[in-house]
């Protein structure tokens, strides 16, 4: 529709549109209408009947838009006092009751198994006459001892390829190989020995303390030899290998192969060793202890201990993860239909808003209506009439009837607005006050609805809160 719904008329068409002077001069000519009619001759009738077929037009194409506005109207009345928010409580019940239901089962059964493992842990304790609680080394903890090994094998690979390269006859590549088998023995090996034998001599029984220390012993004088070992070879290989080098005599293969035998005592060599040989014997016997040391301390210390202790632990952390997916995934619900709610308290808002505009839009169509028939009525019929009757008597040799003193108007009910839109007008025209009492008493009822639901769902969300406590309370692992 245009801003303005009721254009105003041009009065010079209508002049040349109605020809009302120009019939007027003809039928003055004709003594017509005679000076007896008490009626509206035919042209002033013809005259009438072009501007009420104007009239018509604007008011069939200001009727349309006004039944549109009136559905428009109608619907957001039924939308704004129709409760939106009736079914939120529900729904958050529902899914509220689901996530419980899901949550009482496992939790249950997370409680069991850290009952079961539980059970263990004290029986473990009480046989192994422990009176503290077990070493939890986190995954963090963990992972950087595992990294501390790997990061020390690679050093100590590195390192040894680069001292006994010019110690092998087979040159770098023999030098790699045989690194990284000492490597694997130095490090992981004693990790193994770290975690597994070091940890038997925190054991109560005497008898397998004395018995996993003698292994340990063992094992430590058999890493010491070993180093030891590499390093002698290292000195005598390689001190060899440069002399026959310098002199330009043949390599006896047969000797070399025979340093390998006479490493397996190094004591009987010792002397022999130069200050890089030095160096290999301490690195690896270091990093030797450094591999035993991260895997005694990888967990608990107590064998066995850390073993029955992170099951218990992991009970506790799925049952704990098992009650904070209840917890968020409820809080989320609770959320969306908070948000829910403010999206339709927004939607009333804006549906009286809505209304109000369309009414005060059909305010002013009817109340243009009013003024524009009004001037319709003085500007164009009135002056069409008007010139045809001045015409009319100007030509005319007889008197003019009685009826051309009368001034002409349109029916009563083309001017009253109410009877020509009387299909909308009941349901599209309010008074000002009559609009804002009607937009005030919607706005309680909205506000009504709206803390009528947010109270409801906020007792819902309060009781789900009170029997995740009471389940809690039920399967406590706070003891």
């Amino acid at each position: 529709m245009n801003k303005n719904p009721w254009e105003p008329y041009d009065t010079e068409f209508y002049e040349r549109e109605t020809k009302c002077i120009a019939r007027g001069e003809d039928n003055g000519r004709r003594e017509l209408p005679e000076t007896s009619e008490l009626s509206l001759s035919e042209a002033e009738q013809d005259i009438i009947d072009k501007i009420q077929s104007s009239i018509n037009k604007d008011i069939t194409r200001n009727e349309s838009s006004l039944k549109n506005k009136e559905d428009r109207i109608n619907e957001l009345e039924e939308n704004i006092v129709r409760d939106r928010f009736a079914d939120i409580k529900t729904d958050l019940s529902t899914k509220l009751g689901i996530i419980f239901n899901n949550l009482e089962n496992r939790l249950q059964n997370a409680y069991e198994e850290w009952l079961l493992h539980r059970r263990e842990y004290n029986t473990f304790k009480t046989d192994n006459r422990l009176d503290r609680p077990y070493n939890h080394k986190s995954n963090i903890r963990k992972f950087v001892s595992l990294i501390l090994v790997l990061a020390i094998m690679a050093v100590e690979v590195y390192a040894n390829s680069k001292f006994l390269t010019s110690a092998m006859v087979g040159g770098a590549s023999a030098a790699m190989t045989l690194s990284m088998s000492i490597a694997f023995i130095n490090v992981f090996v004693s990790f193994l020995i770290g975690s597994s034998v070091a940890r038997q001599l925190n054991h109560f029984k005497f008898s397998r303390k004395v018995s996993f220390a003698i292994l340990l012993g063992l094992y430590c004088i058999f890493a010491i030899w070993l180093n030891f070992s590499v390093g002698t070879y290292r000195a005598m290989a390689e001190s060899y290998i440069m002399e026959t080098n310098l002199s330009g005599n043949i390599m006896d293969p047969a000797l070399v192969i025979s340093f390998g035998s006479m490493a397996m005592q190094p004591w009987n060599s010792i002397s022999d060793l130069d200050p890089t040989a030095w160096t290999l014997v301490v690195m690896g016997i270091t990093f030797a202890a450094i591999g035993i040391a991260d895997g005694y301390q990888f967990d608990d210390v107590y064998p066995g201990y850390g073993k029955v202790g992170k099951k218990m632990t992991q009970d506790k952390n799925d049952y704990l993860d098992i009650e904070r997916k209840a917890v968020v995934d409820a809080n989320k619900e609770y959320d969306i239909v908070i948000k829910t709610a403010k999206d339709y308290e927004a939607a009333d808002n804006n549906d009286r808003s809505t209304w109000s505009n369309l009414i005060n839009e059909c305010e002013d169509i009817y109340k243009g209506y009013s003024k524009w028939i009004k001037n319709i009525q003085i500007q164009i019929l009135q002056h069409c009439i008007g010139h045809y009757r001045k015409s009319n008597k100007k030509w005319r040799k007889t008197g003019i009837p009685s009826y051309f003193s009368e001034e002409i108007k349109f029916n009563d009910d083309l001017l009253d607005v109410k009877t020509q839109f009387s299909s909308t007008y009941d349901n599209c025209f309010y008074s000002d006050h009559d609009r804002k009492e009607k937009v005030n008493g919607w706005d309680q009822l909205n506000k009504s609805q709206y803390n009528s639901c947010l109270g409801e769902v906020q007792v819902v969300k309060k009781e789900f809160d009170d029997k995740l406590r009471a389940k809690k309370k039920e399967f406590s692992i706070y003891v």
